[in-house]
């Protein structure tokens, strides 16, 4: 085995959660932008239409057409007690 590819798929969103490679010795093939794109290709086939490559501003993802979309974070009052005016 020289690559690995770990993602989540949930309808049509995919989030890549980790790639990894059998090191030096084979890093001039990129195998794990091999499985990246072939992991792509086949969930596409398969209605997938949202894939998340997760954190970092690698070029690698660029290549790919990712776009970058900001995170959101929402705090939100489940009970009176949370509430703050």
């Amino acid at each position: 085995m020289v690559a690995t590819t770990l993602g989540i798929r949930q309808g049509a969103d995919y989030v890549l959660l980790r790639t990894s490679n059998a090191g030096i010795k084979w890093s001039s093939c990129s195998p794990g932008l091999l499985t990246i794109d072939r992991t792509m290709a086949a969930l596409h086939q398969q209605g997938v239409r949202r894939f998340d490559l997760s954190i970092g501003n690698y070029s690698y993802k660029r290549r790919f057409g990712a776009v970058h979309v900001p995170l959101t974070d929402a705090s939100l009052a489940l009970s009176w007690r949370g509430f703050r005016s």
